[in-house]
């Protein structure tokens, strides 16, 4: 029996056509799978992802901007005559201050007017967002020494709130100053005083003659947040229900608090409830009516706007004010604050942005940098940055230098080894050190006498060094 042989000729060309059916079913599935809106791998190039326009709250994007120039927008505080009280002009002149700051010329009527509405409505809170040596403490100072000079009684009715301590002893020299030579009273409360609250108290009240109640001896307290909550908890006599005015300064670094309770035990020492003050004229009408829980007991003032209101519902006014460098979009965050109908004041270049072909309308108001301010940025290996502080002072040669770090023990280290530089004299400043000691370093790096002074971040804004 015979068999044929395929040939091998033939054997090849039923390959070659298994092999085309092949790649034309593969071709088939790939179009069928585009088709279908299957991605296929390897096949898609890869997009840029698209900007997204920040969506911020409607205070925020229609900020209220003002120019920043100096030699521009500045005014004689004679323009301020009509408005502000003659023995505080003088004191402001005694002190050689003749001009404002732009974000004082701003910021300034706003706050005088306002503070003439707390007897009447509840005015719109403020926050400003001003770089760091532009003059916000004389911006919020000014206004309330100013409205409380009118004040018959001595009651806490203006308080200061910020970070540290050094920061508090500074805001207390300015009040001091614009309160010389008349009868407001200032005082300090921070951790440095070492004093329980109840001792501690005795600074702003004292007992009656009689030992019947306490005599408040305090207009304005500047404080920071521990040490107004040991007050508040333990101090004896300690109240807070006549407060009108609160003003957080450096407000970002008071939102990264991890213990932000604070601001509930201020609001709660004033308003003497955990529940939010609602005005009358702005509560719905559901929780109107409803309004019979125990802890919503509200008395309402006399003289008001909303005085014709039912005797049970209560109305007073606490004016909040903000004032930092840099400003958190995070709404949790500025949820926490309980702003009412806030309005922004924003330091801005107006020329450059009048230049600008920008169609954005919406602007982030994340940060403000002085317009005369010089920035270098070095990215470097963490453990190349000591080299890089050590080449800026023995290569180019740079004294006064403010170096900041991001812990004390980081702090500590960079001044081990930036004190074996001969060249210089470096000192460390950090909260472990008391307020004396880092007050006494100041004054030298101010003299000359210490060159370089490394510190943590939390000392990075707000103190008033001359010469930097």
């Amino acid at each position: 029996m015979t068999v044929k042989q395929p040939e091998v000729e033939d054997m090849d060309v039923d390959a070659d056509a298994a092999v085309e059916n092949g790649e034309a079913t593969v071709e088939e599935e790939a179009s069928e799978a585009a088709n279908n809106d299957f991605q296929v791998i390897g096949s898609l190039k890869r997009a840029k992802a698209k900007r997204v326009t920040p969506s911020l709250p409607k205070w925020m994007s229609n900020s209220t901007k003002f120019d920043g120039n100096l030699e521009t927008n500045s005014s004689d505080l004679d323009q301020f005559a009509d408005t502000i009280d003659g023995s505080l002009l003088e004191n402001l002149k005694k002190n050689k201050i003749e001009k404002l700051f732009p974000v004082q010329k701003a910021v300034i009527p706003t706050l005088l007017d306002s503070f003439q509405k707390l007897k009447y409505c509840q005015p719109r809170d403020v926050c400003v967002l001003s770089p760091t040596g532009s003059g916000k403490t004389l911006a919020f100072a000014i206004p309330i020494v100013n409205h409380l000079l009118k004040r018959v009684v001595t009651q806490i009715r203006a308080l200061v709130i910020l970070p540290v301590s050094d920061l508090a002893t500074q805001v207390h020299k300015v009040f001091q100053m614009l309160c010389k030579g008349n009868s407001l009273r200032v005082g300090l409360a921070t951790s440095s005083q070492r004093k329980s609250g109840q001792s501690d108290a005795m600074q702003f009240y004292r007992k009656r003659a009689d030992g019947v109640g306490y005599i408040c001896q305090v207009d304005i307290l500047v404080a920071t947040p521990g040490k107004l909550i040991d007050l508040i908890q333990h101090g004896d006599g300690f109240t807070l229900k006549h407060l009108e005015i609160l003003v957080i300064d450096e407000a970002d670094r008071m939102m990264n608090e991890t213990q932000f309770h604070w601001l509930r035990e201020i609001e709660f020492a004033v308003f003497q409830s955990n529940t939010q003050q609602l005005c009358p004229c702005t509560v719905s009408q559901a929780e109107f009516h409803s309004n019979s829980s125990a802890d919503r007991v509200y008395h309402i003032d006399a003289l008001t706007a909303c005085s014709i209101a039912p005797s049970n519902i209560r109305k007073k006014a606490l004016h909040k004010i903000l004032f930092s460098a840099t400003l958190t979009t995070d709404p949790e965050k500025i949820d926490h604050l309980s702003l009412y109908y806030p309005e922004l004041y924003n330091v801005a270049n107006l020329e450059k942005e009048q230049n600008s072909t920008s169609t954005s309308t919406v602007e982030d108001p994340k940060q403000t940098i002085p317009l005369n301010l010089k920035e270098y940025l070095i990215i470097a290996d963490k453990d190349k940055k000591p080299l890089i502080v050590w080449h800026l002072v023995k290569v180019l040669m740079y004294r006064q230098i403010l170096c900041f770090t991001d812990s004390v023990s980081s702090t500590h280290r960079l001044f081990q080894l930036m004190k074996q530089l001969p060249e210089i004299v470096v000192s460390e400043f950090s909260s472990k050190q008391n307020i004396r000691k880092r007050a006494k370093i100041l004054s030298q790096f101010e003299s000359g006498a210490i060159n370089m002074i490394i510190s943590t971040d939390i000392f990075a804004r707000g103190l008033d060094v001359n010469g930097i």
